[in-house]
C-alpha cells in the first residue's frame, strides 16, 4: 500500500484550523507517546548483544476527520502515524498509513452499515474497556487487525443489552489492502450486557488473512475469543481466553496459539488511577515438528502502572512492561526477555 507523505498530513492539520464549530466536518486527534528505556536480551548465554535503547517513541498518532452528509450518512478518514524502534536494524523507523476511509449509514435505529477501510469488530471494542492502549496493546492485536478493507453491519438489540458486529474483510489489515484475494475473511463479535456492570463477549474470525490468491493456497486461520468484564466508570476488571488455529494449505502444517489475560484498572481518586495486565500465551508444537520437541513455547507478559489526568484530554503515566519467553526447543534453558519502563502520555482533542 502507498504510504502518506508527512507534508500531506501537515496540510490536513492546517486546513482543520479553519473548521467552524457548526460545520459538519469535525477534526480530532489522539497521540500515544513515551519516554522509556527498552532492553531485549536472550540467554542463558548471550547469543547476541542486548538491544538497548532510551528515548522518545511515538507509538501512535491519529488524525481523524469526520464529516456528516446528513443525519444518516457519515464519512470518516483517519491517518495513523508512528515512529517505532526496529529491533533488526536497530534504528527508528517512521510509518504513515490510512487507517480509516469509510462511509457509514444508520439504515435503522438498530442497524448501521459500513464500507471502506473499517474498524474490525474486536480490538477497538476491547480497547474502550481496557482504556490503557497508550501503554499496552490487547492480547490478540499482534495476530488480529484493528482495521481492514471490507464491509460491516453493527448495532444493538434487546433494549441495548445485546450488541452485534459482523464484517467481511480483505484480510490483510490496513497496512496491506490488497484486493486480489479469492475469498473474504469473516470477523464477528457478539456482546451481552446482562447487567449494567457486566459484559460477556464472544469473537469468531475465520479466513486467510489476505494470503489466498489465484496462485497461492494461503494459510487459513480461525480465531476464537471469550471475554468477561465487570466494572463501571471508575474501575473495571476483565478476563480473556483465546485460541488461534492456522493451517498452511500447501503443506498441511497446522499451528495452534492460545492464551489468556487478566487485566484491570481503578481510579483511586478523580484523575488518578492504577492499572495492571497479565498475559500468558502458548505457541503449541507445529504438526510437522518432531515429537521430541517440547509441547509449547510459553510467554508471560506483565504490565503495571499508575497514571493521572493532568489536564482535560491529557493523561500521564508511569509503567513497567516485562515479557519473558521460554523456548527449550532451541536450547535447554533458553529464554528471551523484554523490559521497558518509563513515562507514557496520551493526548486527545
Amino acid at each position: 500500500m502507498k504510504r502518506l507523505s508527512l507534508p500531506s498530513l501537515l496540510l490536513l492539520i492546517l486546513m482543520s484550523s479553519s473548521t467552524q464549530a457548526e460545520s459538519p466536518l469535525v477534526i480530532s486527534s489522539q497521540v500515544f507517546t513515551d519516554f522509556t528505556h527498552y532492553k531485549n536480551y536472550v540467554g542463558p548465554m548471550e547469543f547476541r548483544d542486548p538491544v538497548s535503547q532510551t528515548g522518545v517513541n511515538i507509538e501512535r498518532a491519529y488524525l481523524t476527520a469526520d464529516y456528516a452528509f446528513n443525519q444518516t450518512w457519515r464519512l470518516r478518514w483517519r491517518a495513523d502515524a508512528n515512529i517505532a524502534f526496529n529491533q533488526t536494524s536497530r534504528t527508528n523507523e517512521q510509518e504513515l498509513f490510512v487507517k480509516n476511509a469509510l462511509v457509514s449509514g444508520d439504515l435503522t435505529p438498530r442497524l448501521t452499515f459500513e464500507i471502506g477501510i473499517i474498524d474490525t469488530p474486536w480490538i477497538v471494542y476491547e480497547e474502550s474497556l481496557w482504556q490503557h492502549r497508550y501503554v499496552s496493546r490487547d492480547l490478540t492485536e499482534t495476530g488480529d487487525k484493528s482495521s481492514d478493507a471490507g464491509i460491516a453491519i453493527r448495532g444493538r438489540l434487546a433494549e441495548d443489552r445485546v450488541e452485534y458486529h459482523l464484517a467481511a474483510l480483505n484480510g490483510g489489515g490496513y497496512k496491506d489492502l490488497s484486493s486480489g484475494n479469492t475469498s473474504l475473511d469473516i470477523d464477528s463479535r457478539l456482546s451481552f450486557m446482562p447487567h449494567d456492570d457486566w459484559t460477556l463477549d464472544v469473537q469468531l474470525r475465520d479466513g486467510h488473512d489476505g494470503t489466498q490468491t489465484e496462485t497461492e493456497r494461503g494459510t487459513r486461520t480461525r480465531l476464537y475469543q471469550v471475554m468477561v468484564t465487570y466494572g463501571s466508570t471508575d474501575h473495571r476488571i476483565g478476563f480473556n481466553f483465546f485460541d488461534r488455529e492456522s493451517e498452511t494449505k500447501s503443506t498441511s502444517v497446522t499451528r495452534d496459539f492460545e492464551g489468556y489475560a487478566i487485566w484491570g484498572w481503578i481510579d483511586l481518586k478523580p484523575g488518578t488511577g492504577l492499572f495492571a495486565r497479565f498475559e500468558q500465551s502458548k505457541a503449541l508444537r507445529p504438526s510437522n515438528a518432531p515429537a521430541s520437541l517440547p509441547d509449547s513455547t510459553d510467554t508471560d507478559h506483565i504490565v503495571v502502572g499508575i497514571d493521572r489526568e493532568v489536564a482535560p484530554g491529557l493523561r500521564l503515566g508511569f509503567a513497567v512492561d516485562y515479557a519473558e519467553t521460554d523456548d527449550p526447543s532451541l536450547l535447554p534453558g533458553f529464554y528471551a526477555k523484554e523490559e521497558q519502563y518509563g513515562l507514557y502520555l496520551e493526548a486527545t482533542f
